[in-house]
């Protein structure tokens, strides 16, 4: 069951990735494309390009998070986690997601808690007047999903941590 719903949130997290990838990023390229060829070759920059560009990088950022987490492309210490028997092993992987929950568990909660301040005031980009509170939702969801993949991580780990007979336990 746990492995079930693992894998429906990697599911989810390839679609946010697939958003980010083959969407956001498209955009960006082509938006310094274009204000690099109007600068350059027509002295007429986009005044809001670089507002737009930095909005973009930003849903790039967190669509891609999850996803980076579910085929294991974030930062790890392999030199020394290779090094351990399965138990330890086991018991790093679940102070390492304690961690990454408590990061991003803190961050969609702060987010959904700016929500309700941010429609109240109008807060908006400078240029553009594009409201901020999309982003912040997005930033919160793309969070409480990595959180929801690392507690599911965490109940893995715990289980191999209790399953494993292991003779190299430090």
């Amino acid at each position: 069951m746990l492995q079930r719903v693992a894998s429906y949130l990697e599911w989810v997290a390839l679609q946010f990735h697939s958003i980010g990838t083959l969407v956001m990023l498209p955009a960006m390229v082509l938006l310094v494309t274009t204000d690099v060829i109007l600068r350059y070759f027509f002295n007429a920059p986009l005044v809001w390009g670089q507002e737009v560009n930095s909005l973009l990088l930003f849903m790039f950022m967190f669509l891609v998070f999850s996803y980076t987490w579910s085929v294991k492309g974030h930062i790890s210490m392999d030199i020394l986690y290779y090094r351990f028997g399965r138990r330890l092993r086991a018991a790093a992987d679940a102070v390492s997601a304690l961690a990454g929950m408590l990061f991003v568990g803190l961050m969609a909660l702060q987010g959904f808690r700016d929500i309700p301040y941010m429609l109240a005031t109008h807060e908006s980009s400078d240029e553009l007047r594009i409201v901020f509170w999309p982003f912040k939702l997005l930033m919160a969801l793309c969070c409480s999903l990595l959180f929801l993949q690392l507690l599911t991580y965490l109940a893995l780990s715990c289980t191999k941590l209790v399953r494993v007979e292991d003779k190299k336990w430090n």
